[in-house]
This record gives structure tokens, C-alpha cells and sequence, in this order.
């Protein structure tokens, strides 16, 4: 059964800040509210761009996503930073979660519509219909840092966010999912920082400023590991940021995702984010970590099996490319990937046995 915290509610001594500090930030789902000034946003969307819908399952297969995965999440801890999650989804109701709610303003509602999909990517039940995980044997901590205003605005707190983040320390989380984007903010660089002093790597979503070069945060940090979208045929997302932030590319447009009352279809970065996180754990359960911060290996073994999307090399579009979870290439064209990375739409798989349904 999903494990909620008893200690619940985080509540801090003190709940006076300065107004510089009382920064509004969004999840990086994209709807498209503009965010306040130094805020974060969820970066997904529910107006996505025309592009062919897909299941969790067949965006694993665009990025070769084996099979063998999801036995080898056992034992592993995640973590992600994110808005509510609900506990009793199909996808996430006898999966090993502990939720912990980070808000000082316990009085507002906690938007979980976000949360539950970022979590149900991350480590869905793989015996719901259509909201499978990728590590579905994994234990997720999942922190809670945002609240809904009166007025619909969704509220993050910067303070809460670093509170989260010692948190997924004192649980030894290896990686840490956040799927926000905002402006820069010393609060959120310190516990970034923190994070990685700890050995832990960060993966964010790249942004949703559509399509406009700039560096979104936290996936502009240093160290930090930042995923674009792309739609089933290896398109970028319209609304998704440029710049030399951006690290990886892996599926996120037009998925069908669970939400907090079963399941719609959702755009952003902010899914694609769950991608790269879940490379990210498996690399470093194969490949072992060094202590303070990024582990380069762990960026070497990614990037090296990405296939290159858009202008040859490292793009601000792309970044390394679409990231590919098998250990051999298919070669650079994507097209020519489309015949094995969506069996149930062309000719069927090639290499490794990849994850499926029968």
C-alpha cells in the first residue's frame, strides 16, 4: 500500500518572509499561465500541439526502454519535488510511496493533478491499464511544495523547497525528479547545491517559454540535468525553452497520463523529465556514483548513447539528442528509428526485448 507520512505537514517556526523570498513558481506543465516574476511552473500542457497520442508504454519504446528495467528497480529510491499526488490512483495505490507535505500554507488546497501523473511515469503499478511506470519496483518520496490559491494561481515556496530537499537527502535518494521551471532564485540554487554535495544528481524539465532561447531554472543550474520534449515522430514540443541548458530530449508531448481522478492527455517537459530520471537511477545503479555532485560517468553514459536530433551535435534545441536506453545505436536518422521504437504503428521491434503489454 502507498506509505503517507505520518509526520505530514512540515510545519516551520516561522511563517513571516521577506517578500523577495515569497516566490510564486509553477510546475512545468504549461496551460499557458505566465509565471510571476522569480516564479516556477509546472511545465506541461493541456492545449498540446497536433501530434499522434501515446501511452506510456510506446514512449518507453521510443527511447528503447528494456524490459529487464523494471526488475531492476527494485531497491532503487527516487525522489521527486513536485505538487500533491493522489495515494489511491489504480497506478499508485500498492506502490511503495512516501508523501510528505512541505507547504507552510496548509490552509490553501494542494493541486495533484501534476504530481500524480509525474509520479505514476515515474513508478506506476505495472499491472494498471495504461499508466505503467518505468521503475514500478522503485521506493518514491514524493515532496509536496505546492499550494492552489483562492484564485486558481498554483503557489510554490522556495523555502519549502530546500526543506524538501533535506528531506530526500536524509531518505538517500540517488536521483531526484523536479519537473518546475521559473526564474533563478538563491534558495533553490542552495539546496540544488546541496543536493549534489550529497552525491545526488537533480534532473529537471527544460522549460515550457514556447519555443524561446533563455535559461529556465532549475535546469539551468550547474550539474543539474535538464529534458526537452519531443512528440511520437521526434518533433520538439512547440511551447518547449531553447538554450544551452537544455541536456536531453525524451518523449512528452501527447501522452496519455493519469491524473488525480484517472487519466487525460498532457504536454511538457515536465514528462519528459521522469525519462531521463529513470535512465539516470538505472545508469547509476549500473555504473555507481561519486560524492559531490553530478557524476560524470553517469552524463557519459547518457550522451553517449543519444541519437542526435536537429543540427548535427550538441543543439540548444535537443541538447545530446533523444536519449536511447540500450547499449547500441541505431544510427542518427530518427526516421529510421520509428519502425522500431512504435512496433504497434510499423513493423514491429528490433534488438533487446523492449517493455510491453501483451
Amino acid at each position: 500500500m502507498t506509505a503517507i507520512s505520518a509526520t505530514g505537514i512540515n510545519f516551520r517556526k516561522s511563517c513571516l518572509f521577506a517578500a523577495s523570498l515569497i516566490t510564486c513558481f509553477f510546475l512545468a506543465e504549461s496551460n499557458y499561465t505566465p509565471p510571476l516574476s522569480g516564479g516556477l511552473n509546472f511545465a506541461a500542457n493541456n492545449q498540446p500541439q497536433y501530434a499522434p497520442t501515446m501511452t506510456v508504454l510506446e514512449a518507453a519504446r521510443m527511447i528503447r526502454w528494456p524490459a529487464e528495467n523494471v526488475a531492476l528497480s527494485a531497491g532503487l529510491k527516487i525522489g521527486m519535488i513536485d505538487g500533491g499526488i493522489n495515494p489511491h490512483h489504480p497506478a499508485l495505490a500498492n506502490q511503495d510511496i512516501v508523501a510528505r507535505d512541505f507547504r507552510s500554507r496548509s490552509n490553501l488546497s494542494v493541486p495533484m493533478d501534476h504530481g500524480t501523473a509525474v509520479a505514476a511515469l515515474l513508478v506506476g503499478d505495472e499491472n494498471s491499464d495504461n499508466f505503467s511506470g518505468l521503475l514500478p519496483h522503485a521506493k518514491l518520496f514524493a515532496a509536496n511544495i505546492f499550494s492552489r490559491a483562492r484564485d486558481g494561481r498554483i503557489l510554490g515556496d522556495p523555502r519549502a523547497f530546500g526543506d524538501a530537499v533535506d528531506w530526500l537527502i536524509e531518505m538517500e535518494v540517488t536521483v531526484i525528479n523536479v519537473s518546475l521551471t521559473g526564474k533563478n532564485n538563491p534558495l533553490i540554487a542552495q539546496a540544488i547545491e546541496k543536493a549534489r554535495a550529497h552525491g545526488i544528481i537533480v534532473v529537471a524539465a527544460a522549460g515550457n517559454n514556447r519555443g524561446v532561447s533563455g535559461r529556465d531554472f532549475p535546469g539551468a543550474y550547474d550539474g543539474v540535468l535538464a529534458a526537452t520534449a519531443v512528440d511520437a515522430q521526434f518533433k520538439i514540443y512547440d511551447y518547449a525553452s531553447l538554450g544551452d541548458h537544455v541536456d536531453f530530449a525524451a518523449p512528452g508531448v501527447s501522452l496519455h497520463m493519469a491524473s488525480s481522478d484517472g487519466g487525460e492527455i498532457l504536454s511538457g517537459t515536465s514528462f519528459a523529465a521522469p525519462f531521463l530520471t529513470a535512465a539516470v537511477a538505472i545508469a547509476i545503479r549500473d555504473g555507481g556514483r561519486n560524492g559531490g555532485g553530478l557524476d560524470a560517468t553517469i552524463h557519459d553514459i547518457i550522451s553517449g548513447h543519444a541519437h542526435d536530433l536537429g543540427q548535427t551535435g550538441i543543439d540548444q534545441v535537443f541538447g545530446h539528442g533523444l536519449i536511447d536506453c540500450v547499449d547500441h545505436t541505431l544510427g542518427s536518422a530518427p526516421q529510421a528509428m520509428l519502425s522500431q521504437v512504435l512496433p504497434d504503428r510499423r513493423n514491429g521491434p528490433a534488438g533487446p526485448r523492449l517493455l510491453t503489454r501483451n
